[in-house]
């Protein structure tokens, strides 16, 4: 018994958590903030203009307590795109935030 359950702690030790995946999709927007306004919005709009049919953004809870272990089954393609749309946000607050797109401020 006490194999059996190494054995299963170990197999499960490799997975990665559904938690873990979630946090690889958040972008911090301090690079963008250190770039010329203009580089971080041709390189937004480009990013953006690959990919053109993003689904929603749909807000999703934390896994806590006995079910932050959960297995991530979602796909790779399901993974990248919320990757990109993490990209996407942090590119998005520092334009916001700089005033990036205002005409006025081009640097």
């Amino acid at each position: 018994m006490k194999k059996l359950v190494l054995l299963l702690a170990a197999s499960l030790s490799a997975c990665t958590t559904y938690s873990q995946g979630v946090d690889s999709e958040v972008y911090s927007s301090r690079p963008y903030d250190l770039a010329p306004c203009a580089e971080v919005v041709r390189e937004r709009d480009a990013l953006a203009a690959q990919y053109p049919n993003l689904p929603p953004d749909r807000t999703e809870r934390r896994a806590l307590g006995a079910f932050a272990t959960i297995p991530d089954f979602r796909s790779a393609q399901e993974k990248e795109m919320r990757a990109i749309k993490g990209k996407l946000s942090a590119m998005d607050r520092a334009i916001e935030r700089r005033g990036c797109r205002n005409p006025k401020n081009t640097g």
